[in-house]
């Protein structure tokens, strides 16, 4: 029988490449996809709405996946099942033909991609609260990988144009073929090195035991109610939404910006993709190292009032600027740093604090609610990229307005944005504290000489 050490490194390894592959399509697809849109007729409007498409089925398949997790506990069956909508829409993003075509080929992708929740379900269950961000920021760092390595390919993307039957295959439609045939590749992979790790708590039991806890049903102790309308939880939902929202909004109008402002093409995309895929590596790289020092809200708290500097040089230097390469790249480069560089602790800190407060036994769902309120985000922030053209400033300031009350509720929160088990652990203590000083009092008060002692 294959060790537990064995099994979780090569599930470490499965959910690595389930990532990498995330980051591969996303950075594939999104630098071609406006001009591929251009060429069947679809305007600036459309190509938002084929970017939110994306996330609209993300946002009602991920809650789904997540109870499915809770209930059984079966995340390979669940990567495996989903991992057949990533081919098929992929394989329709490469057929093209129509732009419609290509947006029921964004909504069929994202029912895959919503699995990711009952991913992040599991790295919760099976590892410790401690080296909780440090495993998030291996994942995460995984798909930053492919965030760089999507860029180097789409170099030898651009010189296709062959056919394949009646497929003609070019830089617009081979981005689809090519992200078909590595996620049936990732089909074997789940298939021979994915395994249901267990939880911490019964990662000793034998695998009979363990295939008999994972049938049980979650404990009926708290209901969704209970979880989510608790203020700490309520916090990390809402700088989700914010986070996603502006991040979508901003990642869609940076190729309209760049065309504009520095006429860059799709090549020039692809390398400050790459730029970025380098800066949020180390990022995460940096979250490993540091993750057990410092704490999940101090994290969470410097990231958002990192990310408020880029949207105010934004709402400077953006409304007022005209055309032209030389005035506009050094603010563009500056606040590219500024922004990408607070991306990771923000999304590692959100994932991880937000695992932390909510129960073990309900993850899955848990992690779904959050993945699909970052999903409404992700539909609306593309649709609210259309203002940056007509009103950038108020579409900014309202996007600035956003991390402010993010701030603001961390800020005001912070006593209760931690882990549970720390609460309950302070409160354990204090109660063990008080029985101490109860068994010390004298069971008579006043003086003993009042009771005729003497």
């Amino acid at each position: 029988m294959m060790k537990l050490k064995t099994k979780k490194r090569l599930t470490n390894v499965a959910q690595a490449i389930f990532f990498l592959l995330g980051g591969i399509e996303y950075a594939v697809v999104l630098p071609t996809l406006n001009e591929y849109l251009g060429s069947l007729d679809g305007d600036a409007t459309f190509f938002g709405i084929v970017m939110a498409a994306f996330s609209f089925s993300g946002v009602l398949t991920s809650p789904l996946y997540g109870l499915f997790q809770d209930r059984f506990h079966r995340t390979k069956i669940l990567i495996l099942f989903a991992n057949l909508f990533e081919i098929a829409g992929n394989f329709l993003y490469f057929v093209g033909g129509t732009k419609y075509m290509l947006l029921g080929s964004r909504l069929v992708s994202g029912v895959g991609a919503g699995v990711g929740s009952s991913i992040f379900a599991q790295i919760s269950r099976t590892s410790t609260e401690k080296g909780r961000a440090s495993a998030l920021s291996t994942a995460s760092g995984a798909r930053q990988i492919g965030l760089l390595l999507g860029p180097a390919l789409n170099f030898p993307l651009n010189s296709l144009d062959f056919n394949i039957g009646p497929f003609h295959v070019n830089k617009f439609s081979g981005p689809g073929i090519l992200m078909c045939i590595l996620y049936v590749v990732l089909e074997f992979v789940v298939l021979f090195l994915f395994y249901d790790i267990p939880p911490l708590d019964k990662q000793d039991i034998i695998l009979a035991a363990e295939e008999n806890s994972a049938l049980s049903p979650p404990s009926g102790n708290v209901t969704i109610v209970d979880v989510f309308l608790k203020e700490e939880v309520l916090v990390l939902l809402t700088a989700q939404f914010v986070f996603m929202f502006n991040q979508t909004c901003l990642e869609t109008a940076v190729t309209v910006m760049t065309k504009n402002l520095l006429d860059f093409g799709g090549i020039e995309n692809s390398i400050l993709f790459a730029v970025a895929g380098f800066e949020l590596l180390a990022s995460f790289i940096v979250i490993k190292c540091i993750s057990k020092f410092i704490s999940d809200r101090t994290m969470l708290f410097a990231s958002v009032t990192l990310e408020l500097v880029p949207y105010i040089m934004l709402m400077i230097f953006y409304p007022h600027a005209t055309p032209g390469r030389s005035q506009n790249l050094w603010w563009f480069s500056i606040l590219f740093i500024i922004q990408v560089s607070g991306l990771g602790f923000l999304v590692i800190s959100i994932v991880s604090l937000f695992s932390k407060v909510t129960p073990p036994e309900m993850q899955g769902f848990a992690q779904g609610v959050r993945r699909a309120v970052g999903g409404i985000g992700t539909i609306m922030g593309p649709l609210w990229a259309g203002g940056m053209q007509n009103i950038p400033f108020e579409t900014l300031a309202i996007m600035m307005a956003l991390f402010l009350l993010v701030w603001m509720m961390s800020l005001m929160s912070w006593k209760l944005l931690r882990p549970h088990s720390e609460v309950a652990a302070e409160t354990s203590q204090a109660s063990c504290k008080e029985d101490s000083k109860e068994e010390t009092k004298p069971l008579l008060n006043g003086d003993v000489k009042d009771y005729g002692v003497a």
